[in-house]
């Protein structure tokens, strides 16, 4: 196959595409795992069905296409989708797909979902989801989205951090129980 040659390939030749088969309703608060639902924040489980790489999509609900990047063990609904990296294929074009599924995905699911009260996505919307392909040109993008990705989830995590640290000592400054004159910076 010569580099320079473009093709317009389907997401079905590069990723593994599969649902959840668990109800919404098997979360563990408590759980070891993220659990990922159609949902706005993804919920805990105490199972996991996949660890590595991989793009999570709603496939329902008011968050229909709602597209995420996760790196790591997780389970999923039975209405989302999980799009993991073929063995056959080059590791770091898993983030090049996520940067054009999240930026493209959603313009076409608002001009066609199925159903008519609540919107929806079926496996096929996924597999056969057009990709622009020039081997060069798509090595050097997933190159450069891994950087970028990487990145971004290095950020939430320190966020995460800072969140909960922030939970911890607001109520012990709130309670007095820390001082902060007494705080060298």
């Amino acid at each position: 196959m010569n580099d320079e040659v473009n093709e317009e390939k389907h997401l079905e030749e590069f990723c593994n595409i599969f649902t959840g088969r668990k109800n919404a309703n098997e979360f563990d608060e408590n759980g070891e795992y993220k659990f990922f639902t159609c949902g706005d924040k993804p919920l805990r489980i105490n199972t996991y069905i996949y660890d590595g790489p991989a793009i999570i999509i709603s496939g329902n609900g008011s968050y229909t296409g709602r597209t995420n990047f996760y790196k790591g063990k997780f389970d999923l609904y039975q209405r989302t989708y999980a799009c993991t990296i073929k063995d056959n294929v080059n590791p770091n074009y898993i983030y090049g797909l996520y940067a054009i599924i999240k930026n493209e995905l959603s313009k076409k699911i608002s001009g066609g979902t199925h159903g008519s009260a609540i919107p929806y996505i079926v496996m096929d919307d996924l597999a056969k989801f057009n990709i622009a392909y020039n081997k060069k040109t798509f090595n050097i993008y997933s190159s450069t989205a891994k950087i970028l990705i990487e990145k971004i989830l290095e950020n939430k995590k320190e966020n995460q951090t800072l969140e909960r640290l922030r939970g911890t000592l607001l109520p012990k400054l709130m309670n007095g129980e820390i001082d902060l004159e007494n705080i060298e910076i």
